[in-house]
């Protein structure tokens, strides 16, 4: 009888154990499953960032090039202003040569015209002298002495004379405009030399600055390249962003799916199941007193203690999670990405938070035990739906404890 009761016990015993255990045995493989998945996402988000940050670098390059071809553009535009505007000096150059030229020819026209009329008056000034001393001597003294007149030989010397100084003086005229001419055809000539002095150095300025426009332009067409090179690249990091970003959204879906099931397998777990880290252990909501009320105040109280002290949370989790809050990493963070830090811990308006403020921009988003140990809940809406997880059983003071709030459910 007593070995049958003993027995007896021993099935009783079993018999609980297993129904204690046989939930979580049934929910190894979508936990694996979920954790897989996680994975895989994590691997994908990772590889995402990553091409997004050379995105992002490329698109720094890509403004820089802009710039730089911007400002090799202005340069080249302002070399364009100027060599036009050595051209239309140059050709104001061209005309004032062509109107020199016209002048000289002119001048010299005139000069060599002067010359002819010199010569031409010296001709008949000799012709005349000889005429003149011609028939002076065929005149004899006597005829003349007895001239009826008796003054020819008076007027002829004057008319000798007068004529010989109308003379000198035509020459002398002649001479005077012969030798203004040919200083003025010096000077043209001069200033002729200068102007094509200064076109000529012009010249030279224009094919500087055609040259130096030359090298700008095929600066600007090695940046026209190197910006061309960085679009593509974009564009192809883009694609593969979208590529990604499908990939991603389909193995979310596959997340939300595993979770929902694992969530509607435990959800009815009772007070004191044991659970191991990364076990969906409830949702996100705002149940209690939130900061607003309503939706919009959702997060997650999450707050640890040590052997029954309470510790700043942060120094727990894994560090480069969020900027402000990492420490060991002894325990995992509640929530998944994309979350965000709200409140620190420590004194707040007055009192004292023994805890921080995390929240999901996903309202209901599933909050994770963050390490292996005894689960206990309670709560209620006005109160706030609460979850614990204590290393050792019936004794939360010894070992890790964390506290979860404003729960969903």
């Amino acid at each position: 009888m007593r070995s049958l009761l003993i027995r007896l016990n021993t099935i009783l015993i079993i018999s609980i154990l297993l129904l204690g255990i046989t939930p979580l045995s049934v929910k190894a493989g979508l936990q694996e499953d979920l954790q897989e998945v996680q994975r895989k996402l994590q691997e994908i988000r990772n590889e995402k960032n990553n091409i997004q940050s050379k995105v992002n670098s490329d698109k720094s390059l890509q403004n820089a090039y802009s710039a730089e071809i911007f400002k090799l553009q202005s340069q080249i535009d302002l070399l364009d202003n100027e060599i036009q505007e050595k051209e239309l000096i140059i050709q104001e150059l061209n005309l004032q040569i062509e109107i020199l030229t016209q002048n000289i020819d002119t001048t010299t026209k005139q000069i060599e015209q002067a010359r002819l009329d010199i010569g031409k008056l010296e001709e008949e000034t000799d012709k005349r002298l000889v005429d003149i001393y011609i028939d002076e001597k065929t005149f004899s003294q006597i005829d003349m002495f007895f001239s009826s007149q008796g003054t020819d030989i008076i007027k002829y010397s004057v008319y000798q004379n007068s004529f010989q100084m109308e003379t000198n003086a035509m020459l002398s005229n002649l001479n005077f405009q012969k030798q203004e001419l040919e200083s003025k055809q010096v000077e043209l000539e001069q200033n002729k030399a200068q102007v094509i002095k200064d076109q000529t150095t012009l010249e030279e300025e224009k094919q500087v600055l055609s040259t130096k426009q030359t090298e700008l332009d095929q600066q600007r067409a090695v940046f026209y390249k190197k910006r061309n090179e960085v679009t593509a690249s974009i564009q192809q990091n883009n694609n593969l962003i979208s590529i990604y970003t499908e990939e991603e959204q389909k193995t979310l879906a596959m997340q939300n799916k595993i979770e929902q099931e694992l969530f509607n397998n435990i959800k009815n777990l009772g007070s004191g199941t044991y659970v191991l880290k990364g076990t969906i252990i409830g949702r996100q909501g705002y149940s209690g007193y939130v900061i607003p009320s309503g939706p919009g105040g959702a997060h997650l109280h999450f707050g640890t203690k040590v052997n029954g002290s309470s510790v700043n949370p942060c120094s727990l989790l894994p560090s480069g999670v969020i900027s402000g809050c990492g420490g060991n990493g002894s325990i995992e963070w509640p929530l998944r990405s994309p979350f965000y830090y709200t409140s620190a811990y420590g004194w707040r308006w007055g009192k004292w938070h023994d805890a921080i403020d995390i929240a999901s921009p996903n309202t209901h988003a599933y909050i994770y035990a963050a390490h292996d140990g005894w689960m206990y809940k309670g709560g209620s809406w006005s109160s706030g739906y609460w979850r614990k997880i204590c290393e050792t059983k019936d004794n939360c003071n010894q070992g890790k404890y964390t506290f979860y709030l404003h729960l969903a459910e």
